[in-house]
Formats: structure tokens, sequence, C-alpha cells
């Protein structure tokens, strides 16, 4: 069976890399022949062993060099299209409905079998964007969500589909258990990560009695640039996390506090303490459903930060 799956891969985001990692996995006794659609075709090819074609649509560049009609042949041949996790429809993103509708829509010209595979929706405001969601997802063959959240809000938007929550698909990928001592920070840029959070987040990291490790989950984004603006005012390793690395970086961790939603969940597989910073309500719904509603902070909250005495 051919196998077209669609997600936010190849775009140097290391969670969207895990997700499509984790979704193989789950998927490889199904005896299919995969092909992801990416970003960046050849790297994702690399990474997981799978052939890889550019996104629908993929800009000029594309078109010059035929590479949409490739890109549409893919979708045309395939028995099976599983649009994979990571939150793709939200208005949290502005450009996240167009850009996610437009990667769903031929396969529904085509009237493909398709499965909305593990995903996070919303959270939904606008009433366009409302519509739209109402009408893809009821003409999905299955749909699994990976949260209750994501659940209510499509059932309140009339899909009238069933809709299961199953875990990320990352929780299916193996995790050694933490031991270290590190206490690891993931960042991401965002509206809410200005001067004064950052001064105030410096301020609690310079309480932390632990080596403080700086992640890196986007190397296009500013993941970095906020790790290298941080380790000027406090003594800290900076680390790009990838493939080759992810399970070391986490097991040499003792506690953590991050916004990328993946360095949360290979924390809780890791069994590590952290706290999520709210930047967008994935995190929130991710905690919540774990009863770890508690250890959720908004980044207007930073200030709430403390270590306990005995040094949690």
């Amino acid at each position: 069976m051919k196998v077209l799956i669609i997600g936010n891969y190849g775009a140097k985001n290391f969670g969207d890399e895990l997700v499509l990692k984790a979704i193989l996995k789950i998927l490889k006794n199904e005896n299919c022949d995969f092909t992801a659609l990416s970003a960046d075709p050849r790297e994702t090819s690399k990474k997981h062993g799978i052939k890889a074609k550019y996104f629908f649509p993929a800009g000029i560049r594309s078109l010059l060099k035929f590479r949409m009609f490739e890109t549409l042949k893919e979708y045309k041949e395939s028995d099976l299209i599983v649009f994979g996790g990571g939150t793709l429809f939200t208005d949290e993103d502005k450009r996240a409905i167009f850009i996610w509708t437009m990667q769903i829509l031929p396969a529904i010209l085509m009237k493909k079998k398709i499965i909305c595979f593990r995903q996070g929706i919303g959270p939904i405001k606008n009433p366009v964007s409302k519509f739209l969601i109402k009408r893809i997802f009821n003409r999905f063959a299955e749909i699994s969500v990976r949260d209750k959240k994501s659940q209510e809000i499509l059932k309140s938007l009339g899909v009238k589909r069933e809709i299961k929550v199953e875990k990320d698909p990352v929780f299916e990928l193996d995790m050694p258990k933490s031991c270290g001592e590190k206490f690891l920070v993931t960042l991401r840029e965002w509206d809410g990560v200005n001067e004064k959070f950052i001064k105030r987040l410096i301020e609690f990291l310079k309480t932390i009695e632990m080596p403080i490790n700086l992640l890196v989950f986007d190397k296009n984004g500013g993941d970095k640039s906020l790790a290298n603006k941080i380790s000027k005012e406090i003594d800290a390793e900076i680390t790009e996390v990838d493939f080759d690395n992810y399970e070391k970086v986490f097991s040499e961790g003792k506690a953590g506090i991050h916004m990328r939603l993946h360095a949360n969940i290979l924390s809780f597989m890791a069994e590590l303490p952290c706290v999520g910073l709210d930047y967008e309500s994935k995190v929130r719904n991710l905690f919540d459903d774990a009863g770890k509603g508690e250890l959720v902070v908004g980044l207007e909250e930073i200030e709430k930060l403390t270590v306990a005495k005995n040094g949690k």
C-alpha cells in the first residue's frame, strides 16, 4: 500500500521530525511504501530513509522545476493519506489554516482515503477557519487527536465523525530514563518572549544550583539566538538537539522548563520533572491530560517560578 504522509517535515524543527519518526514506527508493520511531503525532501529522505517530495504548492521554484506536478502525482498514486501530527490547524499561527488546507485539498479533490493522525487542534476563533475545518474534517475517513481539548473543539465545530483521543505519536518512541544533574531549558521566539520575560527568566536561572543546558530544537528559528542571549548572562551550555543526541541530552537532565511541546513530551517519557511554559494552548492541553496542570506557567507569569527548599 502506498502511503503519503503530510506534516511539517523538513523545516528544521526537531519536534516535527520526531513526529514523523514515530508515525513511521507505528505504521511499520502495515507493509507500506511511504512518501512524505517535506520542505526539504533530500534531508527528509536522509533522516528517515523514505521517499520525500516537496509540499504542495512549493512556491515559484517548484513551479519552474515542475516539482508541483511530481507532488500531485504522489497524491494521485497514493492509496492512503496520513495527515500527521503537530498542531496544524490553529488560529494561534495566522498562516496555519491556509497552509494546511492547501496541503490536504488535493487529497480531498481526488477522493482519497485520509486519516487525521493524532493531531492537536485549535484554538479556532476565526469564522472562516471554523467553516474550513468543519468541511475538511467531515471528509476524513478516521480522526484521532492527541488531547481531549482538541476533541472538544472539533465536536463544537460540527465534526460528526468519531474522534478518538490518542497520545502524541512521539510517546510511542523508546526513551531512556533521566539520571543526570543538568537543568534543561527549551525556548522559542514568540510574542511574549520579550526583554522583560528574558530578564525574569535569567533571574530565575541564576537561582538554579545545577549545570544549565539551553536546548535548540529549531535550527532555523530563534531558539539559538535566545540561547546565545541568555548564555551571555549566565554560565550555560548550548546544545542543538537532533536524532544523534536527544536521548543522551534528556537522560542527563534532572529537571527542566520548556516552551517546546516535544521537549516537554520527551521529559515526561524520561521521567524528568519539568515545568511547561504556556506559549500556545497545546502545552497546557498536554499537562492537563497528564494530570499535571499545576506545572504550567504562562509567559506573563514567569516571576512565579521559584526553587523549592528541597531543590525541586
